[in-house]
C-alpha cells in the first residue's frame, strides 16, 4: 500500500501565454513527488522547498527525474530544485506529468504544523527561455497530509504466495508495535516487527522462513498486529 496523498502546492496563471500551469506536490511514504500540468510546453523549472529540519529529512543528493534534475541542499531546511532537458524537449515529453522524486524521512513524533512549503520565487521558463510569471496558491504540505489518519493493517500481497509476500501497515500514533505470524495451532512462526514505531506508513516482507531461518511448510497462516489502541488479524496462504 503506497498511500499516495495529493496536495496542490501551486497553481500558476501564465497570462502572457494565456495558459494555465500548475505544479503539484504529492507524496508516498518515502518520496516527495512533483508533478507539472500545463496547457503549454514548459522547458525549465526552478523552485525552493522550505521544511522543518527537526521534523523531516530530505535527501537532496538522491533526487531523481526523467529529465535533468538537480537538487541542492542550501542548509537550514532549504532545498533548491532545478530542472531542464539537455535535448531541448519540454519537461513533460519523456515522463509525462510526473517530474521529480525527492526522498524524505520523518523524524520521530510529529505535530500538525506545516512541514514543507514553497518559499521565494518559482521560475518557469518557456520555449525561448522567457520567464513565465507565476503565482502561488496552496503553497504548503502539512503533517496531516503525510501521516496516516488511522492505524491499519492491510491484507498481504500476493496471496496465495511463493516464495515471499508483503504486508503494509500504517501507524497513526507512535508507540510499541508488534507484527507476528502464527500457524493455525497458534504457535509463533515469525516475528516481523517488535519495536517502538513512529507515525508513518510501512511495509514488511516475509520470505516464508521462521525465526530460526528455516523454510516453513506450505499451508495457511495468520498474522496479528498490535499497536496503541489497535489489534487486527489477517490470514494468508503459502503454496509450493
Amino acid at each position: 500500500m503506497k498511500n499516495l496523498l495529493k496536495t496542490t502546492l501551486a497553481a500558476v496563471l501564465v497570462s502572457s501565454l494565456f495558459a494555465a500551469t500548475s505544479v503539484t506536490l504529492n507524496n508516498t511514504s518515502t518520496d516527495i513527488i512533483v508533478e507539472l500540468n500545463s496547457d503549454t510546453d514548459i522547458y525549465g523549472l526552478q523552485f525552493d522547498l522550505k521544511y522543518d529540519s527537526s521534523k523531516i529529512s530530505i535527501d537532496a543528493a538522491s533526487v531523481t527525474g526523467a529529465e535533468d534534475v538537480y537538487a541542492a541542499d542550501k542548509g537550514n531546511g532549504l532545498v533548491r530544485i532545478l530542472m531542464f532537458d539537455f535535448d531541448g524537449q519540454p519537461l513533460t515529453a519523456k515522463s509525462g506529468n510526473h517530474l521529480i522524486n525527492l526522498p524524505f524521512e520523518l523524524n520521530g513524533s510529529l505535530d500538525a504544523s506545516s512541514l514543507i512549503e514553497f518559499t521565494g520565487e518559482m521560475i518557469v521558463a518557456g520555449y525561448n527561455g522567457e520567464k513565465v510569471q507565476a503565482n502561488f496558491e496552496n503553497n504548503y504540505l502539512t503533517v496531516d497530509s503525510i501521516l496516516p489518519a488511522t492505524t491499519s493493517l492491510s491484507k498481504n500481497y500476493p496471496n496465495p504466495f511463493n516464495p515471499s509476500t508483503t504486508i503494509d501497515y500504517s501507524i497513526a500514533k507512535p508507540g510499541n508495535v508488534s507484527l507476528v505470524i502464527y500457524d493455525l495451532n497458534g504457535s509463533t512462526v515469525k516475528t516481523l516487527v517488535n519495536d517502538f514505531v513512529t507515525a508513518n506508513n510501512y511495509s514488511v516482507t516475509w520470505d516464508g522462513k521462521n525465526d530460526n531461518g528455516q523454510q516453513v511448510a506450505s499451508g495457511q497462516y495468520f498474522y496479528v498486529m498490535q499497536a496503541p489502541g489497535f489489534n487486527s488479524t489477517e490470514y494468508m496462504t503459502l503454496i509450493k
